[in-house]
């Protein structure tokens, strides 16, 4: 019988303590799964920390430091392609490089107009040596010395694009006009106020300048225009591709 009454004593013990194991097994499954709520109080209000003073963030509004890198990465990367974008971009019509000039391209079967009407005072010979009254000497001349009042106007022998414009001791201003081909004729001993600009478009008979006064390396000539004529960067006598003077 006092067993019995023993046994009867140690139930209610027993049956307390699975009552609390099985309840301490809830609360660490639910803590583990991370679902144990937290307060509202908590979660959505800001605080104000008691030493620093400042306003703690709720947990909601708070970036973590990889989401906010990501972002700025992928902020720079967008607008750097964005840029390459746009500079791939074809050119609008405002910003479109302007096409090559154009002209009438000269060839050997062509004639080309006197620059200036006047007489020869020095003439075209590269073979043979020619007096040079200046220089009081013997010498070959590429081109030819034709005679002009100082401010006579000097027109374009045919159409073309300026080349260059340059001045020297020697040759005083000088206009060069690309004609196409090969072609270029150029005009020395001009006055100060040249009338076209490097790149510019010049059709035949275009007034390119005025004769100047002869630099002291041909002035015994008197005021003249020393006009040359090349292809291929060789000179060519003038006389076989101007037309005849009437």
């Amino acid at each position: 019988m006092k067993d019995n009454n023993n046994r009867k004593k140690l139930y209610p013990v027993i049956y307390s303590l699975a009552a609390v194991a099985l309840v301490l097994t809830f609360v660490v499954s639910v803590f583990n799964s991370g679902t144990t709520p937290e307060p509202e109080a908590v979660q959505e209000q800001l605080e104000v920390d008691e030493n620093t003073g400042a306003a703690a963030v709720a947990k909601s509004d708070v970036k973590s430091y990889r989401q906010q890198t990501t972002e700025e990465i992928t902020e720079a990367v967008t607008e750097k392609a964005s840029e390459a974008t746009t500079a791939a971009q074809p050119k609008t019509q405002a910003q479109a490089v302007s096409p090559e000039p154009t002209y009438t391209l000269f060839d050997d079967g062509q004639e080309m107009s006197w620059p200036v009407e006047g007489r020869i005072v020095m003439d075209y010979s590269v073979d043979t040596a020619v007096y040079d009254k200046t220089l009081d000497q013997y010498r070959t001349n590429d081109s030819l010395s034709i005679e002009a009042a100082a401010d006579t106007e000097v027109h374009a022998a045919a159409d073309g694009v300026v080349e260059a414009v340059s001045n020297d001791r020697v040759n005083g201003n000088t206009v060069v006009l690309a004609h196409g081909n090969g072609w270029t004729t150029t005009y020395s001993q001009l006055r100060d106020d040249i009338n076209v600009t490097e790149g510019e478009v010049v059709c035949e008979g275009d007034v390119i300048g005025r004769v100047g006064t002869p630099s002291v390396y041909s002035e015994a000539l008197g005021t003249h225009l020393t006009f040359t004529v090349s292809k291929e960067n060789n000179t060519v006598d003038p006389k076989l591709v101007l037309k005849s003077m009437e």
